[in-house]
C-alpha cells in the first residue's frame, strides 16, 4: 500500500416510542425508528472500487463518482409493536412482538477497505498459466517482476498479459444496508408460586444481507464442454484472476421453538430446564468471511446461484440444557443439625450442590473435493452416492460422515473428448 487508508462513515438514529396501558389486561408497546447509515469513504479518496458494469476501476470523487462510489441507502424506517396480555386464565400471560431493525453493511477487504486497491498499491502484470496448457513456467528465480504504473484503467492489459491480481468489490448500485424483521410470540403459565411453564416461538426474515463473493469473471460449464473456456472468452478477458463482487441480495429465514421450565427455590432445590429447536436458512451466502477468503465465503458456481441456499454456516438446530441447585439440609435453621452454631455452623452449614448440563447438535458442514471444473472455479463440492446415508451408523468423535456416501463427480465428455469434472451435487 502506497499509502495509509482511513475509513470513515457515520451513524444516526432517531426514535419514537410510547407504551399505551389500554386496561388492566392489556398493555401495547409502539414505535417507530429512523437510522442512517452513511456508506464507507476514505479519508484521502485513497484506492477504487472494480465497477462491474464498465470494466474499469471506480475513483473516489472522479466523475462520475461519489467518495463513497456507491448508491447511499437513507430509507431505513423501523416500526416497532408489542404487548402483553393477561388472559382470562389469571395464571397465563401472553407476549408478543415485531419489530424492523438494521445495520452496517458488511465490512470486508477491498469491498468497504478500499484504500487497499489500486491505484494505492503497486500493481504487477503476470501471464495467463494453466494446468491444461502451460508447459514452460513463465517465471524463474531470475525473473525480474514486472511493476506497472498504477492506474485506474485496464487499459494495456490483454488476455495474453492480464492484470493479475484477485478483485473484490462492492456492487455500486443498491448497496442497501442489511434489514432484519424479528417477531415473537410467548406464552407464560405460573402453574404455582414457585413454578413457571413458557413456551415461545422466535422468527425473522432478513433481506438486503451481504452474499457471498460472486465471482463475475467465471466461465459456464458450457464453455467447458464446447473448448472455448480461455482467458479471452472471460466476462473480463484482460482480468486473469476472480473479479469478485458482492451485494446486497442475500436473505435469511429463520424460525424457533423454545420450551422452559423453572423451580424456583422449594425446600431447598431449584431448577431451570430449556430446549430450543431452530433453523436458520439464507440464500446467496452470509456475506464475505471478515477479511479473509474461503471456499466458505465464496459462491461455487456463479450460473446457478439458487445452489447456494442452503441453511447457516452456525445453525445449530437443538439445544437442550439444565441447571440444578440444591441447598444442602444442614446448619441452622436447615432440618437437619438446625441448632448448630459457631464452629459447627460455619463447617456444615450453607452449602449448596450444583450442575449444569448442556447438549447441542453440531454445525452444518460441507464435502468439497479438488476435481475442480475448469471453468476458473475456485473449488467444488462432492457429488453425494443415492441411496447412502451421510452418517455413519454409530457417529462419534472418531467418525461421523460415511466416506462411502460421497464421491467425485461424474465426468462429462468435452467437445474433443476429453473428460472433465462436473459440478457436484452435495452442497451446503
Amino acid at each position: 500500500m502506497i499509502n495509509k487508508g482511513r475509513q470513515r462513515n457515520a451513524y444516526a438514529g432517531e426514535y419514537i416510542q410510547d407504551d399505551w396501558k389500554t386496561s388492566s389486561k392489556l398493555t401495547l408497546n409502539v414505535g417507530l425508528r429512523y437510522e442512517l447509515y452513511t456508506q464507507p469513504i476514505d479519508q484521502n479518496n485513497l484506492g477504487s472500487l472494480f465497477d462491474l458494469t464498465t470494466g474499469n476501476f471506480a475513483i473516489p470523487g472522479n466523475t462520475p463518482y461519489t467518495r463513497a462510489m456507491v448508491q447511499g441507502d437513507h430509507n431505513d424506517w423501523g416500526p416497532r409493536f408489542g404487548f402483553s396480555y393477561q388472559s382470562p386464565l389469571p395464571k397465563l400471560v401472553v407476549r408478543g412482538g415485531y419489530g424492523v431493525f438494521y445495520a452496517m453493511r458488511d465490512q470486508n477487504q477491498s469491498a468497504t477497505q478500499f484504500s487497499g486497491s489500486t491505484p494505492n498499491i503497486p500493481t504487477i502484470q503476470v501471464p495467463s498459466i494453466s494446468a491444461a496448457t502451460t508447459v514452460a513456467p513463465p517465471y524463474t528465480m531470475s525473473t525480474p517482476i514486472h511493476i506497472v504504473p498504477a492506474t485506474a484503467s485496464t487499459a494495456g492489459f490483454t488476455p495474453a498479459a492480464p492484470y493479475g491480481v484477485v478483485i473484490k468489490t462492492q456492487g455500486l448500485q443498491r448497496a442497501l444496508m442489511p434489514r432484519l424483521m424479528q417477531y415473537n410470540l410467548d406464552l407464560e403459565y405460573q402453574q404455582s408460586p414457585n413454578r413457571l411453564f413458557a413456551i415461545s416461538y422466535s422468527g425473522s426474515r432478513g433481506d438486503h444481507f451481504a452474499t457471498y463473493y460472486i465471482d463475475q469473471n467465471q466461465e459456464p460449464f458450457s464453455d467447458v464442454l464446447n473448448g472455448t473456456n480461455t482467458q479471452a472468452n472471460r466476462p473480463y478477458p484482460n482480468m486473469g484472476a476472480n473479479v469478485e463482487g458482492v451485494y446486497s441480495r442475500s436473505s435469511q429465514h429463520y424460525n424457533a421453538l423454545n420450551v422452559k421450565v423453572q423451580q424456583q427455590a422449594s425446600h431447598g432445590l431449584q431448577f431451570l430446564a430449556n430446549y430450543s429447536w431452530q433453523k436458520n436458512i439464507e440464500t446467496m451466502g452470509n456475506g464475505p468471511d471478515a477479511y479473509t477468503e474461503s471456499s466458505s465465503s465464496v459462491a461455487m458456481y456463479t450460473y446457478n446461484l439458487a445452489d447456494e441456499k442452503g441453511v447457516t454456516p452456525l445453525n445449530i438446530a437443538q439445544i437442550a440444557s439444565g441447571s440444578v441447585l440444591y441447598q444442602l439440609p444442614f446448619g441452622a435453621g436447615r432440618p437437619l443439625l438446625s441448632t448448630a452454631h459457631g464452629l459447627l455452623d460455619y463447617a456444615v452449614g450453607g452449602w449448596v450442590v450444583n450442575g449444569i448440563i448442556s447438549l447441542r447438535t453440531g454445525f452444518p458442514s460441507s464435502v468439497e473435493t479438488n476435481a475442480v471444473p475448469a471453468d476458473f472455479q475456485s473449488f467444488n463440492f462432492a457429488s453425494c452416492v443415492p441411496g447412502v446415508p451421510t452418517r455413519l451408523p454409530n457417529p462419534g468423535v472418531d467418525g461421523y460422515f460415511n466416506p462411502a456416501a460421497f464421491t467425485v463427480p461424474a465426468a462429462a465428455p468435452t467437445i474433443t473428448g476429453a473428460q472433465v469434472p462436473t459440478l457436484g451435487n452435495c452442497g451446503h
